[in-house]
């Protein structure tokens, strides 16, 4: 399933990959839409971002989507969360 040639269909695709979609199947996580999403959004940033203010970002994502995305994320240390003081947590690229 994760091999380098990997596409959101499940189909091959060999000069299709984005970069998003190699630094997922990397680290062994699957490269569904709404992780892409995510992904280019953190990588888009220049501070870490809370969970609130990625939603704002991306739009009508539902926000346990967002959650369990960005666990999947910190579980294979693609991300990680940082507290700054505000009781929520922010998140960044590793």
């Amino acid at each position: 399933i994760f091999s380098p040639h990997f596409h959101l269909t499940g189909r091959i695709a060999d000069n299709h990959i984005t970069e998003f979609e190699i630094k997922l199947v990397e680290r062994k996580i699957r490269p569904t839409s709404i992780r892409l999403f995510v992904l280019e959004a953190l990588h888009n940033r220049k501070t870490a971002i809370s969970l609130f203010d990625l939603k704002l970002v991306l739009g009508k994502s539902a926000r346990v989507r967002l959650f369990r995305t960005l666990e999947t994320f910190q579980g294979n240390r693609l991300v990680y969360s940082i507290d700054d003081g505000t009781g929520l947590p922010k998140y960044a690229l590793c």
